[in-house]
Order: C-alpha cells, then sequence, then structure tokens
C-alpha cells in the first residue's frame, strides 16, 4: 500500500497537489474513475456534462487540520427514463453525498462527543485539529442511530434518579451481554410492562424489590422467573438489624466499658510505637462530629417533644424536614444517637507497613535499606527507601540506641498497634453482625461475644443474620424456609418485619438465594448513568441521556476493517 493509498480516504482518488497554508493542509484531488453510476436508474455513464469544486474536512494529519479539495464532475444519464438528466459522482460511503466531512472524520468527532460531550468534546476538537461547534456536536450524536438489540434472554431492571425523591426513571440491561439495552422515562408498571412485552425471549428479570417492578414484571413478561437482588436483601436485613440496635444503645456502652478494660488488662506493657509526621489527629474531624452530635441531640428532642403532645409521625416529619422513617428511629432510640469517629487520624505512608518493620527489628535486623528491599521485593511497597530510614532512625532515637545499624539479639519492645478501640454505634454493630468471622479483630470477636452472652435477643439476631447471609454468600435458597419460620417465632420484631417482607415476595426472594444471576451489572450501570448524567450539569434531556448511555463504540479494528472494505469497493 502506497502512501498516496494509506492517506486518502478512498483508492480511486488521484493525488494533484498539497498546499500547506498556515495550520491547514489542502489536498487537491479528483477521481480517476473514467466512468460513474447514476444514483437513481444505477445505469453507468461515461459523458460528461461539467465539473465543480467540492471541500471536504478529513482526519488531520499531525496537528494539522486537513480538507479535501475534490473535483467532482457530472453526467448526462443515458437511460430516457430516468427522472435525472444529469448526477453528480459518488464517492462510496466513505465520503456521503453532500457531506462536508469524510465518514471517519464524523466516526471521531461522534466517539468524542459520546464520550465527552458537547463543550467538552468542541473544546478537545479544536485541539486535535478537528474543530466543530458544540451544537454540531450534539447533532452528530442525536444523529447516531440507537444500537440494534438482541433479543434478550435474561435481563436487569433498575431505577435512577431525574431528582432524587421526585422523579425516577428505568434502566434496562441485557445481562447476559453486560450492555445496557434501553433508558425508561419513568418507573410506572405500566411503562415498564409495555418495555418487556417487546421482548417475548425474556425468562429471567433480576429486579429491584419496589412495588413497580414486581407489578410492571408480573404484567409484562409472566412467563419470566423474577429475582430478587441480593444486595438489596442484604440491605434490608441490615436496616432491621439498625431498628434493633438502636433499642439496645445503653447495653452496648455498658458492654464496650467491661471489654475494653479487659482488652487493656490482657496486653503486655510495651512501649507505644513512636509516629512520623502526618499521623496527628484531623481537627476538622473532630469538629465535624461534633456538630453532627449537636445536631442529632437537638432532633432527638424536638422528635420526642413533638410526639409527647400527641402529633403524628408525618406532621413531625413535615415539621422538621426529616424522612418518616427518621422519625420511627428517634423514637425509637432511648437517647440521642452519637457518631463514631472513624476517621480521626491522617494516615502517614508507613502506616500499613509498620506492623512488618516493628516485627523486624524484634528479631535484631537494623539495615534500612534491607528492610526497604524485603517491603519493595515482598510486599509492594512503592515509596522511597527515604520514609523507611526516617522511621527507622525515629526508633533509635526511641529507644535509645542512636548508633544501632547491626543486627541484634531478638527482643520485644513496642506493643504493634491493633484496631482503636472505641464504642460501636448501630450502625457498626448492624455491621458486626453481618461480617464474616474471619473478617472481625480479636477485640470485635470479644465484645460480639460479650453482648451475645448479656442479651438473648442480641444472641438469637447474630445467629439469625449468619443464617440468612450464609444463603445469600452460598446460594442456599432451600433453607429460606426454615429460616423465615425461625424468625417468625423469634420475638424479635424488626427481624420478623423483615421475614413478612420476604414472603410477600418470596419466588423472588428464593431465585435470588438459589440462582447466581443478580442486580450487581444493573447498579454498575447506575452508576456509570449518574456519571454522565452530572458530566452533563444535569442539563441533558432524555432523548440526549439516553443515547449516551446506550452508545457503544466499534471496536479500533473493526473500524478499520470497515473502512478499508468500503474503500476497496
Amino acid at each position: 500500500m502506497s502512501l498516496e493509498q494509506l492517506l486518502l480516504p478512498l483508492e480511486h482518488l488521484e493525488l494533484e497537489a498539497v498546499e500547506l497554508a498556515g495550520t491547514t493542509i489542502t489536498i487537491v484531488t479528483s477521481s480517476n474513475r473514467p466512468c460513474a453510476v447514476c444514483p437513481s436508474c444505477h445505469t453507468s455513464s461515461e459523458r460528461v456534462h461539467s465539473g465543480y469544486r467540492r471541500t471536504v474536512a478529513d482526519l488531520p494529519w499531525a496537528d494539522r487540520r486537513l480538507v479535501l479539495r475534490m473535483q467532482v464532475r457530472r453526467f448526462f444519464c443515458p437511460l430516457a427514463m430516468c427522472p435525472k438528466r444529469t448526477f453528480a459522482e459518488r464517492f462510496g460511503s466513505s465520503i456521503p453525498p453532500f457531506a462536508r466531512r469524510t465518514t471517519r472524520l464524523t466516526d471521531a468527532l461522534r466517539a468524542l462527543t459520546f464520550t465527552a460531550g458537547g463543550q467538552a468534546s468542541a473544546r478537545l476538537a479544536q485541539l486535535l485539529a478537528m474543530p466543530l461547534s458544540p451544537r454540531t456536536a450534539l447533532r452528530l450524536l442525536h444523529a447516531h442511530p440507537l444500537p440494534s438489540v438482541p433479543m434478550p434472554h435474561v435481563v436487569g431492571l433498575d431505577d435512577w434518579a431525574w431528582k432524587k425523591g421526585r422523579s425516577y426513571g428505568t434502566i434496562c440491561v441485557d445481562l447476559e451481554h453486560h450492555q445496557p439495552i434501553d433508558l425508561l422515562p419513568d418507573r410506572e408498571p405500566t411503562t415498564i410492562a409495555a418495555w418487556l412485552q417487546k421482548y417475548p425471549s425474556i425468562e429471567i428479570v433480576a429486579r429491584d424489590r419496589g412495588g413497580e417492578f414486581i407489578d410492571g414484571v408480573r404484567q409484562g413478561a409472566p412467563q419470566a422467573i423474577q429475582v430478587a437482588d441480593r444486595f438489596h436483601l442484604v440491605k434490608n436485613l441490615g436496616d432491621a438489624l439498625e431498628y434493633l440496635f438502636h433499642q439496645h444503645t445503653a447495653l452496648m456502652k455498658e458492654v464496650f466499658e467491661q471489654v475494653a478494660t479487659q482488652q487493656v488488662a490482657s496486653t503486655p506493657k510495651l512501649r507505644r510505637i513512636p509516629s512520623l509526621d502526618g499521623a496527628s489527629t484531623s481537627k476538622r474531624a473532630k469538629t465535624n462530629s461534633e456538630a453532627w452530635e449537636r445536631r442529632a441531640r437537638e432532633r432527638y428532642q424536638q422528635i420526642h417533644e413533638l410526639h409527647a403532645q400527641g402529633i403524628d409521625v408525618a406532621t413531625v416529619a413535615r415539621h422538621l424536614h426529616v424522612s418518616r422513617p427518621t422519625v420511627y428511629r428517634y423514637l425509637q432510640m432511648p437517647a440521642p444517637p452519637t457518631r463514631a469517629q472513624t476517621h480521626v487520624r491522617e494516615r502517614h505512608v508507613i502506616e500499613p507497613w509498620k506492623p512488618y518493620l516493628i516485627q523486624r527489628w524484634h528479631e535484631g535486623c537494623r539495615n534500612a535499606l534491607e528492610l526497604w528491599r524485603e517491603l519493595r521485593d515482598q510486599h509492594g511497597y512503592r515509596h522511597s527507601p527515604r520514609t523507611v530510614v526516617r522511621f527507622l532512625e525515629l526508633l533509635r532515637r526511641d529507644s535509645g540506641t542512636y548508633r544501632s545499624f547491626r543486627a541484634v539479639a531478638p527482643q520485644p519492645i513496642y506493643a504493634v498497634d491493633r484496631e482503636p478501640m472505641r464504642p460501636l454505634t448501630a450502625l457498626q454493630a448492624k455491621r458486626l453482625w453481618l461480617s464474616r468471622p474471619t473478617e472481625r479483630s480479636a477485640w470485635l470477636e470479644a465484645y460480639r461475644l460479650a453482648l451475645c452472652a448479656r442479651d438473648d435477643t442480641l444472641a438469637k439476631a447474630y445467629t439469625l443474620t449468619q443464617g440468612f447471609v450464609t444463603m445469600v454468600r452460598e446460594r442456599r435458597g432451600d433453607r429460606l424456609d426454615l429460616w423465615l419460620s425461625e424468625s417468625a417465632s423469634s420475638g424479635i420484631t424488626p427481624l420478623q418485619t423483615f421475614a413478612k417482607g420476604l414472603q410477600r415476595d418470596y419466588k423472588a426472594v428464593k431465585a435470588g438465594l438459589t440462582l447466581n444471576w443478580s442486580n450487581g451489572q444493573t447498579e454498575a450501570q447506575v452508576h456509570r448513568l449518574k456519571l454522565l448524567k452530572r458530566a452533563m450539569y444535569g442539563q441533558a434531556d432524555f432523548e440526549l441521556l439516553r443515547q449516551r448511555v446506550l452508545y457503544r463504540e466499534q471496536p479500533y479494528r473493526a473500524r478499520s476493517k470497515a473502512g478499508h472494505e468500503a474503500a476497496a469497493a
């Protein structure tokens, strides 16, 4: 292939001249075909009527804009019955009729617009020597046809917020091919049912547990197996546990003090590890936490005072501008909520590797470069050796061995930092009950055991919780009936309410605990939709958002192959 064939969009274009003016390269070219085909009657003609100049923009060369100045011929149509007396020669799909850009330039600009949006793509295109206006970019986007959708068999449905708490749409995802296949403007059951009726091939629908989706799938795809999303099942169980722990806040604090005292008494008296700069307490985090607790105390007092006056929950929620679940939650609390300070320390880069460095220090190693190589080769450390040197200098200064560089006899000096012990909030206790036993630290497991020993309700809730999450992780839907009966007879009101909700959606819940399909892919596509929506600053209409969400870029090799085939034709 010659350079001329590589750079020009068609093989039958003949290069006549190349002109350079400023940042624009102009290629003068014409067709070398002796005849042309009439677009109406498809009759070949060799009789030239006249000619004219046509200017077409093409992909840039290096950082310079490229323009094709083409000499186009008009031909007489030899067929007397043809409605066209004359016609202009065509150049195939690479240079469409009346177009001011080649197809490959349009494809590049469209891909840029789908990725970056109108304003951003216009700015980038200017830098890439493919200038266009934001309005033109959006016209290219709207003109792109929606991708063809093969008949899906397994789909996922979930809602997305136009405006959170007010208006919602629906996203539909092909779970087999990992692609969004449609976007619906609302989440009404009739809209969902109408969309599902277009695809009778659907066999499985993984969905949110909202009532709109239950009714929509029942109406639109009665033949499909409905699968409840496992994430939302665990989340609903966690909400029930959080309500339960709000009723035991006093007991949780009392048990924490006992466990903390025992842990401190059983810890050997070793030195605390010194810290490098950057591991100090964050004043901003403390201030934010204190402000949150102050607002929570005020809200707690207001809710209880209004409720004591006989005002109903809905009126209290409207008066204080909070949701009704928040009012119910605060009414169940025996005391104002507290906020655990989980982000009060700014971690130095050496913090994750401290335990290993202290272990090697106790083993007698004093060579900083040797320790740095071990961290780099065995543990993926990517920082400079200077940080390790500084930390060992701090250990030498703290232990009084300023000139200790050689290996010494093993001797434990420092207590390795463990997870800080703080009173758990209801949210953190919920996570503790949902976690795997292998994921807990020693003191958290001791705290859980102490809570279960002090309160039979919490012990029973832990057993039921672990049974449910085991069903979710191991896909043991055959245990659901037994779990529901145990929850119903447990006497724990939040878990009984949760079990009743599962019973109302029994078939979908059992399918979710048995089949491998879930709505995880759909949730990921919702996150992608949010990114696109926010990148357009919430100014896009539904059709524009739909175009960007459903856009599928053709792979580069497929585009190149299609372009060469079109040029050869």
